[in-house]
């Protein structure tokens, strides 16, 4: 079930991001060791655990992905159409992500305490925001995001589960977010930008450029 299977990741995004919280924040360990950390120990745990359930074989086990969903009239505009308007509803998820996330950190109160606590933590807490809770929220949804682009990969890019699928992408989504200035907007088009660079490298190479080296 395709639906459960998103769900679950989502739930256990949403428990990673506690426990690196209880790292990051109640321990006060540095951020990088930990994430680095933590990057390590779940591309060896997945992998343990689908070799558990499925062993090692030849044939993997395969589900049906979830299917594009074309949106009328908006696929048909030249270009723009079949790059952003046929795709699965997990593609069109985000665009929604990318609006409320923006609202949320900008338009509302809890996003500025949210600001508030990332840039001076101290003055934050002088005014009564509690700092911690504060950081184990944004925490924990930031699991259930990441976990959710995760589970793009293998129930939407493709359909089947693969070692270290992710290909080390969550450290490009670091220098996107550098590169978008951690602005949800700005992040978005940094994203375009390198999907499109890694889109256009994967393209050429079936392409028959005469190019000297």
């Amino acid at each position: 079930n395709l639906l459960l299977g998103i769900l679950a990741a989502i739930a256990l995004g949403a428990l990673l991001g506690l426990i690196l919280g209880f790292f990051t924040i109640s321990l006060s360990g540095d951020q990088v060791v930990v994430g680095i950390a933590f990057n390590l120990l779940m591309l060896g745990t997945t992998s343990f655990v689908y070799r558990a359930f499925f062993a090692v074989g030849t044939q993997q086990p395969q589900v049906q992905g979830l299917q594009a969903l074309p949106l009328p009239i908006l696929e048909s505009i030249s270009l723009l159409g079949p790059l952003f308007f046929r795709q699965t509803p997990l593609v069109y998820a985000t665009y929604l992500l990318v609006l409320i996330s923006f609202i949320a950190i900008f338009r509302t109160t809890w996003g500025l305490k949210l600001l508030a606590v990332g840039e001076s933590p101290e003055a934050a807490e002088t005014l009564g925001i509690d700092v911690s809770r504060t950081r184990y929220l944004s925490l924990i949804i930031c699991g259930m995001f990441c976990a959710l682009g995760g589970a793009f990969l293998s129930v939407g890019a493709s359909s089947i589960f693969v070692d270290n699928m992710t290909a080390g992408r969550g450290y490009i989504a670091l220098a996107i977010l550098v590169l978008g200035q951690r602005h949800p907007i700005g992040v978005a088009g940094a994203a375009l930008l390198f999907g499109f660079a890694d889109a256009l490298q994967l393209r050429t190479q079936i392409i028959d450029i005469q190019i000297p080296f």
